[in-house]
């Protein structure tokens, strides 16, 4: 019985415990729950506050409320890029921070450059880089009018050396019409040669008669001189004395004189041949009579009045009286006071 009623009275006394216990726990849940209930009264007016504080924020940015705020919100796949891309940015700034502060440590000690100096520099430098440029493409342009230029030369110099050779053979005939030959005589005087020759032979046989078969004259190549020219000279063949090249200036007077006059009658008679037919029918001998003694005097009026049978008129100039006795017609030309008188004599 005791053992029940201890028993009882212990269960009593923990109930009672336990009560107190539970009064305990009340009171404190209830002073918690006094707590969160001014708590969640801080929290409404907060909230209050807050809405209020995002009301006039939104008003302040020109929105007509929260929602459309809320409306204008990123949304969270964009703003997770945008933070991924800050996030990216925060760690590049960080890097070049880094490679900064490493510039700055190896710049240290370092002279600043002087910029506006290198500035200078450099447009400077652009200036003669235009420059040289224009003047490449004006160097260019130059390169290509000379290349021109050199072709042109070229084509010339292919025309000239065709030219060259065709002068080289126009230039030597042309050196050896003006006399530069072994003979050292021009085409000009060649020509007067051959018909120097002709009028010789035919001089030689006159000068034969008159000079009795003495002299002949020959024409001749040799040249005298050597700042003489070949072709135009005559001399004179001596049979009597056997020299064959006695000059014409070793003649005397007379022998002069009828060598002369066979030169003319010669060169007539050359004439006459060459010239169609045409024949001088006219012939004046002025002078050289008074040279000749009486039997070469002679033999010149024989050949003279020759001629004048042959049709030719004759005529001579001369003061010797023995040519006014034996040639009767003439003109007498006599000095007067106020000039001269002719006179005729028709012989």
């Amino acid at each position: 019985m005791r053992s029940t009623l201890a028993g009882r009275e212990a269960s009593a006394a923990a109930a009672e415990a336990g009560r107190r216990a539970a009064e305990v726990e009340a009171a404190e849940a209830s002073a918690r729950a006094s707590k969160a209930e001014e708590a969640r009264e801080r929290a409404v007016r907060a909230a209050a506050d807050s809405r209020a504080v995002a009301d006039a924020a939104c008003a302040a940015q020109g929105f007509a409320g929260i929602a459309a705020c809320e409306a204008a919100l990123v949304p969270t796949a964009e703003r997770k890029a945008l933070a991924d891309a800050i996030e990216r940015r925060v760690s590049e700034e960080f890097a070049a921070g880094k490679r900064l502060a490493g510039l700055d440590a190896e710049l240290s000690g370092k002279v600043r450059p002087d910029v506006a100096a290198a500035r200078a520099s450099r447009d400077a430098s652009d200036l003669a880089a235009r420059q040289a440029g224009e003047e490449q493409v004006k160097l260019e342009a130059e390169g290509a009018r000379l290349l021109g230029l050199l072709d042109r030369l070229r084509a010339l110099q292919a025309s000239a050396a065709e030219v060259a050779d065709q002068l080289s053979v126009v230039g030597q005939v042309a050196e050896w019409v003006r006399g530069r030959n072994p003979r050292e005589m021009s085409l000009h005087r060649f020509v007067l040669a051959a018909r120097l020759e002709e009028v010789a032979e035919a001089a030689s046989e006159r000068l034969l008669v008159m000079s009795r078969g003495r002299f002949r004259l020959r024409h001749d190549t040799a040249v005298a001189r050597k700042n003489s020219a070949a072709g135009l000279s005559l001399v004179v063949e001596d049979t009597w004395t056997g020299t064959l090249d006695r000059p014409v200036g070793a003649l005397s007077g007379g022998e002069s004189f009828l060598a002369s006059l066979s030169l003319a009658l010669g060169l007539s008679d050359v004439v006459l041949r060459h010239s169609g037919g045409r024949r001088l029918d006219s012939l004046f001998v002025d002078e050289g009579f008074g040279t000749l003694d009486e039997g070469t005097l002679d033999v010149a009026i024989q050949a003279l009045e020759t001629l004048r049978h042959s049709g030719r008129l004759v005529g001579i100039i001369s003061h010797v009286a023995e040519l006014r006795r034996r040639i009767p017609a003439g003109i007498e030309v006599s000095p007067a006071g106020d000039g001269a008188v002719a006179t005729v004599h028709p012989g």
